[in-house]
């Protein structure tokens, strides 16, 4: 799995150049990487040398194996600028694809197809899957599996993140790695469900961006509603603290 955060205004080579080295270290190949300089002359020696040669050495560890990329924030790439990655690499993986068959490209896309025309424009052949709400068991093992050797969830924890989530993917993920944070300072790996309350600041400040292209997306009425609920909440949880205050 690759990520494109944070590569939005990135040139070009500069993706590609970066994208080589995590394909390499996630596959733990021993072939060269192209350099910025030689992918700013020539872009085609990601796909066409580098791919290539990374195939190949898929192929040698037997079976019957093809590459597979799966880009993790692939729509944070479009936004507009000239020389920023979104402009070309669409366009140029589109092409990789038509070009080497071996190549397999699954984009995760976090907002609705209609609001990325160039991305459906490309890859219009494409079948798309949405991906909503997980179940409560599923939403236990993407939260236990992926460090399951390292950090341990009591079931209240569990039981914690599943009521803030609600099953949601990307949050329950954001909530995961404050925990991951927060236990690795802490030095103490089993988590509790005080745990999973004291990690909520910071998992909002980790999903600002997640959250605001949620609030970009919801229609005005709705933020108009949010905003509102947000706002008689904050008051009434300053009544308590000032309750709070006079009682002690």
């Amino acid at each position: 799995m690759l990520s494109l955060e944070g590569k939005s205004q990135n040139p070009l080579a500069k993706v590609l150049c970066d994208l080589a080295r995590d394909i390499r270290g996630h596959l733990d190949l021993s072939i060269a990487i192209p350099t910025e300089a030689e992918l700013t002359e020539n872009p085609d020696i990601f796909a066409d040398r580098f791919l290539v040669e990374a195939q190949a050495h898929i192929q040698e560890q037997g079976g019957d194996r093809e590459l597979v990329l799966l880009f993790d924030e692939f729509d944070t790439l479009g936004n507009y600028h000239p020389d920023a990655a979104a402009t070309h690499l669409f366009p140029y993986l589109s092409q990789v694809i038509e070009r080497h068959r071996f190549l397999h490209i699954i984009p995760v896309i976090g907002r609705r197809l209609e609001d990325l025309p160039t991305l459906l424009g490309l890859f219009r052949t494409a079948p798309t899957f949405e991906i909503g709400l997980i179940n409560r068991a599923d939403t236990d093992e993407l939260i236990m599996q992926p460090s399951r050797e390292v950090i341990f969830y009591e079931q209240g924890a569990l039981d914690a993140i599943w009521d803030l989530t609600a099953g949601h993917p990307y949050f329950t993920q954001v909530i995961c790695f404050a925990l991951f944070s927060q236990a690795r300072e802490d030095d103490w790996w089993q988590v509790t469900a005080e745990d999973v309350e004291r990690a909520v600041d910071r998992a909002l400040e980790l999903g600002e961006g997640g959250l605001a292209w949620f609030w970009d997306g919801l229609p005005i009425a709705e933020r108009v509603f949010f905003a509102a609920t947000a706002e008689v909440a904050e008051m009434k949880l300053q009544e308590t603290d000032t309750l709070a205050i006079k009682e002690g």
